[in-house]
């Protein structure tokens, strides 16, 4: 099974049916707001400034963020390097 990231993010009630489907287990709808409340009570998650967002609710604000991330020149030397790959997999570069 492919699920993708930005799929996840805008739709994840499809996302995670399609997912217990596949898994061959019960899904619940309230699996996302008990995952969040979860994650209030692991303790390095406010430990570290970098699982600062793992508490927060699935946001589709990071979809394409690596664009800013990467000069034009990165960005051609990933299409030569990954962009195939990439594309095989429904991305694009």
């Amino acid at each position: 099974m492919e699920k993708h990231y930005g799929t996840l993010v805008e739709q994840p009630q499809e996302s995670l049916k399609k997912i217990s489907d596949f898994l061959a287990i019960d899904y619940l709808a309230e699996t996302i707001e008990n995952s969040q409340k979860a994650t209030n009570q692991m303790g390095d998650v406010t430990m570290y400034d970098h699982f600062s967002s793992v508490s927060k609710p699935v946001s589709t604000k990071h979809i394409g963020k690596w664009k800013e991330a990467f000069s034009d020149a990165e960005i051609k030397k990933l299409r030569t390097l990954i962009g195939p790959e990439l594309e095989s997999l429904g991305y694009q570069l």
